[in-house]
């Protein structure tokens, strides 16, 4: 476990330095300072990013117990560097890592679950657990559970010890063990080994929000949470979401739900009778189509692209040879075949002189953005011409 300056200064996020070494890699550039407060990616906890002089970071990790800061060119000249770390980003990290171990300490205090993984991504915080999925009602506890806690303002304390006196503290988590280990303390709330950065307070967590969970591998779940302003900005993209479905169904909020559930259900209801009426018409237009040489072509003013398909698959069970569709105000045009006449290459051709999009096989082949005065008849007779 390796001391880093933002261990003691977290909310540090300017700083000078010396250049100490660059070497350059497949086109990045591995440089090391005399110092530097930013993050290397560890224990769960992504790396920090920001800039070097003029150039971003867009990497720090420890190679060789070195601190190396990964950039696309180079620092710059002389060995004077000037570091500027995203304080955003930080704060995000600090908020989520320390809401872990709240939330860890809180599902092993009361809940008797043990944590077992821990990731930070982009977007949202998880944890793996070894346990079944939890209920609605769980949830909705354990969220009330962990905001009291962020409520009740919790110091939140760091310090180094010698790997030899761990036996004299009762901590949760245990980490490397090195000679010495850096124990993070949430003040009457958990004690665990951690190289992260954290916030000072409980407060600065802010809000707590479980917005996921899925079954994995090895009878485990993975929680996914947010802390701090991730969980205000999902409240916040919530709100905006609700006020517009709200406006759309002009209804009161609370009445929202019964409304989204009433247009799936019309939703459902006018699919299935769209697909009978579709059948009816299928039925219909393969009698009045199938010609009795064997081929048939006709533009269409209504029915998308599965309809045409369709129809053209019964033409063929009508023992068609060759069947060519085409739906003006869609721009779609599909050759079938029941395989005695290969309509790939023929497709293909048509696709290069419309400078359409599609493909197919030999016996379909489909063509979007065909031209409105496409005639399908045509286009057949010059395909059986050749």
């Amino acid at each position: 476990m390796k001391r880093l300056p933002c261990h003691d200064e977290p909310g540090k996020f300017h700083f000078s330095a010396r250049l100490l070494s660059t070497r350059e890699e497949k086109g990045l550039y591995y440089t090391v300072l005399d110092r530097t407060w930013f993050y290397p990616e560890s224990g769960g906890q992504p790396a920090d990013r920001g800039m070097l002089n003029d150039t971003p970071v867009l990497d720090v990790q420890i190679q060789d117990d070195k601190i190396v800061h990964v950039t696309d060119s180079p620092v710059g000249h002389g060995d004077d560097v000037w570091g500027i770390i995203d304080s955003a980003r930080r704060i995000d990290h600090m908020q989520q890592h320390t809401g872990q171990h709240l939330l860890s300490a809180l599902l092993l205090r009361d809940w008797r679950i043990p944590t077992v993984g821990f990731h930070i991504s982009e977007e949202v915080t998880t944890i793996d657990l070894p346990r079944d999925a939890f209920t609605p009602r769980e949830i909705e506890h354990l969220e009330e559970q962990a905001n009291a806690l962020i409520g009740e303002h919790h110091p939140v304390t760091s310090f180094w010890i010698d790997v030899e006196d761990l036996h004299r503290y009762k901590i949760r988590k245990e980490g490397k063990m090195e000679k010495e280990v850096r124990l993070v303390n949430i003040e009457g709330v958990d004690l665990s080994m951690c190289a992260g950065t954290h916030v000072d307070n409980t407060s600065e967590l802010m809000l707590f929000k479980i917005t996921g969970q899925e079954k994995i591998r090895g009878g485990q779940v993975r929680l996914s949470f947010l802390f701090g302003h991730r969980a205000l900005r999902h409240f916040q993209r919530i709100s905006l979401y609700m006020e517009e479905i709200r406006r759309a169904l002009s209804l009161p909020e609370k009445e929202c739900p019964d409304g989204v559930r009433r247009l799936l259900e019309e939703k459902a209801f006018w699919s299935r009778e769209k697909k009978k009426t579709d059948s009816f018409l299928i039925e219909l237009l393969s009698d009045r189509m199938a010609e009795e040489n064997g081929y048939a072509a006709a533009s269409l003013d209504w029915g998308d692209e599965a309809f045409l398909c369709t129809l053209g698959r019964r033409l063929l069970d009508k023992k068609m040879k060759v069947v060519a569709l085409f739906q003006p105000a869609l721009g779609f045009f599909c050759l079938l075949s029941d395989g005695s006449h290969p309509v790939q290459s023929w497709g293909e051709i048509l696709l290069q002189r419309f400078g359409g999009k599609g493909g197919g096989n030999e016996t379909l082949f489909r063509i979007k953005n065909c031209p409105q005065d496409l005639d399908p008849e045509l286009l057949l007779k010059e395909m059986m011409g050749r």
